[in-house]
């Protein structure tokens, strides 16, 4: 069994509450906020990477040095109209750009499009990758990124996943995406 069929789990999906009130209650507002956009602007990569870092204990720091705002801005706009999945050099780009994490980029690219990009932090590293420290040079890969996001869109394909995805989204009171269903309930799993 795979680690990541961990969540699949009916044992698993059982105990699974989700909390933290201001966590739950803001994704919604903020996945709408990219929705209403059909054309993405320096303003919104401004705006909406300083909204995915609400959520984390850092401060962002928009990186021109390593690309060229308008490049990540033509990168993210490919990345919402989901025709291909961004390639590891366009990750890169968008990381440089995004505090040089692939956490910050793996957030603001799922609010711009939740069904073809999970969020990725170390809580999640720690569920993926259990027998493995979540150092930074590992979980601050882009690598290692695109091998989870590959892994959660096989999970959805499980016969169980659809179990977990009603649960996550009856917790919520709420509908999310597939991917967000799984990347939640990992998380939550990664804290305990």
């Amino acid at each position: 069994m795979d680690d990541l069929e961990r969540v699949l789990e009916p044992e698993y999906i059982a105990k699974l509450t989700v909390e933290n009130a201001s966590y739950i209650r803001s994704y919604p507002h903020m996945l709408e906020y990219f929705r209403d956009i059909p054309q993405l602007t320096e303003k919104d990569v401004v705006v909406g990477t300083h909204m995915v870092y609400g959520w984390m204990p850092t401060i962002v720091h928009l990186n021109k040095n390593g690309a060229k705002l308008e490049e990540v801005i033509l990168i993210l706009q490919s990345a919402k109209d989901g025709d291909v999945a961004l390639n590891t050099n366009e990750l890169e780009v968008v990381k440089k750009c995004v505090n040089n994490s692939i956490v910050g980029a793996s957030k603001l690219l799922h609010f711009i499009n939740p069904e073809q990009y999970p969020i990725w932090d170390s809580k999640i590293f720690r569920f993926a990758y259990p027998a493995t420290e979540p150092h930074p040079n590992r979980v601050n890969n882009v690598k290692t990124y695109t091998v989870y996001r590959e892994r959660l869109l096989k999970l959805m394909h499980h016969p169980r996943f659809l179990e977990l995805h009603s649960h996550i989204n009856q917790e919520l009171g709420y509908s999310v995406s597939g991917l967000r269903a799984l990347e939640l309930a990992m998380f939550v799993g990664g804290t305990k």
